[in-house]
């Protein structure tokens, strides 16, 4: 059968098609094994697809408008952006399908791949990191001095290389934040105790409507008190209807809540 990296156009094409999904359960007569296979390739082939895109905002976001001989203005494309053309999110949001906010996001991501992370970017390429745990990377050093981040990258990407094939899910989300952190620290840990500290600056109280009667309520706390607050949580954990109870309480006793209302007010 035909590679899939070289049927990727065609499969692209088909999964435009809505019928195609619903029909496919009926054209399978490899197997389990070749399902399993399959979904393995169109896996690593969405990886270099994210990693094309963002090769393709870099362009975008590097090019720059050359006035020719004739007076007419010609888009020249670059592949090294140093800093985007101010216009660049507006150019690639439509294409991407996304608002302003988020392409301009986009477009920051594709120029420190292209930079600093290229090693993040070049493991997107090969297929084996995915998009969300590349976020990760490039969200825990996007402050960093250049040569801080691609160091940082390029030990990260080294041990994930092998990890991500023998356990993928243990090496995502808060894990792939704290192997990150760690790699900073052994680079520069004088770097990491300023974005500490910063981060510690920035304490927030945040409220939302949930659940219709419902509101969420999200602290961004200094550890220590947090802990004296009662919001510190092991691995993630919930807090249980009693202990919010207690906490509601608490705060409408105006009880421990000196960390809430300066983070509130400032």
């Amino acid at each position: 059968e035909e590679p899939l990296a070289t049927r990727l156009p065609q499969v692209l094409v088909d999964l435009r098609q809505p019928q195609v999904l619903a029909d496919s359960c009926g054209d399978v007569a490899t197997g389990l094994a070749g399902v399993i296979a399959e979904l393995g390739e169109l896996t690593r082939a969405v990886n270099r697809a994210r990693a094309r895109q963002l090769e393709l905002v870099a362009m975008v976001a590097a090019s720059q408008g050359v006035e020719c001989e004739d007076g007419t203005l010609e888009q020249v494309l670059g592949c090294d952006p140093v800093v985007a053309r101010l216009d660049a999110a507006a150019l690639v949001g439509p294409a991407l399908g996304v608002g302003a906010q988020a392409a301009q996001g986009w477009v920051e991501r594709a120029i420190r791949m292209s930079g600093p992370l290229q090693p993040v970017h070049v493991a997107m390429t090969e297929g084996f990191l995915d998009e969300r745990r590349a976020a990760i990377v490039d969200d825990e050093v996007a402050d960093a001095p250049a040569p801080v981040a691609r160091a940082v990258a390029e030990r990260v990407v080294e041990e994930l290389r092998g990890a991500l094939g023998d356990d993928p899910s243990g090496h995502g989300g808060v894990a792939l934040r704290r192997r990150v952190r760690r790699a900073l620290a052994d680079v520069d840990a004088e770097f990491l105790r300023e974005k500490a500290e910063r981060a510690r600056r920035d304490r927030c109280l945040e409220r939302w409507a949930e659940a219709p009667g419902v509101d969420t309520w999200r602290a961004t706390l200094p550890a220590e008190q947090a802990a004296l607050a009662g919001l510190r949580s092991n691995h993630r954990r919930q807090i249980r209807s009693a202990t919010a109870a207690g906490l509601t309480l608490a705060i409408d006793r105006s009880a421990m809540l000196d960390a809430f209302v300066d983070a509130y007010h400032d």
